[in-house]
């Protein structure tokens, strides 16, 4: 049997390398949800329990994240040995544990076991990592060293099934859509039977299961609910499994899409002003909210630029390019302190990314004083495909 699962917590370790036993550094565990499927794929068991807090409370940055609060967890929690004894009986009929991320999961369920003097109940357990084994199939750019990046289980999802999953974030509703990622997965023969640990005649046996089931178009175990567009209907996985061109044909179409587009977002890349999502962080908040585009507008550079367009179009979402800059009255005088105002621009063409360009290069080159500048003739100068709005 196969136990897929997953956490949330009240945060991350300061030493991911720290040993079990360091209980300050390990995170504590605020839900467990999980799945058990019997060999043919069907769900036999799942539960999704809230832990009481005893001796803790959970910060608010986490509780943003998965939306217990510590409120929440001492309303409708249940004590730790409880939620762990439901979840070691379920453990105990497994032979493979399976997760997205799991190497975390795996480390908070074996410090909360620790600080109990419980044994490690994972030991002799086959391991498999949806993130690592959709890699290569998924082959997102942005990864270290040229090579593929991680896939976020939503993006697998996307991958797979062309739409989102509602309800990330929540323990049940991450196992179930890590359920069905799992099993197209097993259909496409992406994970196989060494990566469960399965011989031969059991990995046919869970693949005979699955395409019973799609054969009968009944919905794959996990029941992840997808995220559409209002009026439209939502495609099961099984239905998507049966035919690859629902996949392909299953994106959003452009006449559809949600009206409402960020035009003004910084990321990491901002200079000297706070901006700490990724380029990549933005593309998928577009993604998961039907945007269908998204604007990259840091502060006075395009440095984004390039992981933007190509993350940007492998997701499917129109990227438009922009700049905030600080417009002030006479960018080469240096005698007095003038950070003007902020005036953002974008690109519509591209002369107007070539027209961002030199702005963005001329506010450092002639214009940095205190802050990278440019003065009002020289944006009208350069101001051919470019759009100005009113925000900031």
């Amino acid at each position: 049997m196969i136990l897929v699962f997953d956490t949330e917590t009240t945060g991350l370790p300061r030493n991911y390398k720290a040993p079990i036993s360091d209980s300050a550094n390990w995170p504590r565990a605020v839900q467990i949800g999980w799945q058990l499927l019997d060999g043919q794929g069907a769900c036999i068991a799942a539960q999704s329990l809230v832990i009481y807090p005893d001796g803790f409370e959970i910060p608010f940055n986490a509780a943003k994240v998965h939306r217990i609060t510590t409120e929440r967890a001492r309303a409708e929690g249940q004590p730790l040995e409880v939620v762990l004894d439901a979840f070691e009986s379920d453990l105990q009929k497994a032979s493979v544990v399976v997760g997205h991320n799991i190497e975390f999961d795996l480390l908070i369920v074996r410090a909360e076991w620790y600080r109990l003097g419980r044994d490690d109940r994972f030991e002799g357990l086959h391991v498999l990592d949806t993130k690592e084994v959709s890699t290569a199939y998924c082959a997102l750019p942005g990864g270290r060293g040229g090579q593929f990046k991680w896939p976020t289980l939503t993006e697998l999802y996307w991958k797979l099934f062309g739409r989102g999953f509602q309800e990330a974030h929540d323990a049940g509703a991450d196992v179930a859509a890590t359920v069905d990622c799992l099993l197209a997965l097993i259909q496409r023969q992406v994970v196989n039977a060494s990566h469960l640990g399965l011989d031969a005649s059991a990995y046919d046996a869970l693949q005979r299961g699955l395409e019973q089931k799609v054969a009968a178009d009944a919905p794959v175990p996990g029941t992840a609910q997808s995220v559409t567009q209002p009026g439209s209907a939502a495609t099961s996985p099984s239905k998507a499994l049966a035919d690859e061109r629902t996949i392909k044909n299953s994106i959003v179409p452009e006449s559809s899409l949600s009206r409402f587009v960020h035009l003004h977002c910084h990321s990491q890349f901002s200079l000297g002003i706070p901006g700490c999502s990724t380029v990549y962080d933005l593309v998928d908040h577009a993604v998961a909210q039907g945007s269908g585009a998204i604007a990259l507008t840091d502060h006075s550079t395009l440095y984004g630029a390039f992981l933007f367009f190509q993350y940007a179009h492998a997701k499917g979402i129109k990227p438009i390019l922009g700049l905030d800059l600080q417009v002030c009255k006479d960018h080469r005088d240096h005698s007095r302190k003038d950070i003007g105002t902020p005036q953002l621009l974008l690109a519509r063409n591209q002369t107007g990314y070539q027209n961002l360009v030199k702005l963005g290069s001329l506010s450092y080159t002639e214009g940095y004083y205190y802050v990278p500048r440019v003065s009002r003739d020289l944006v009208f100068a350069h101001r051919e495909g470019l759009v100005a709005t009113s925000g900031s």
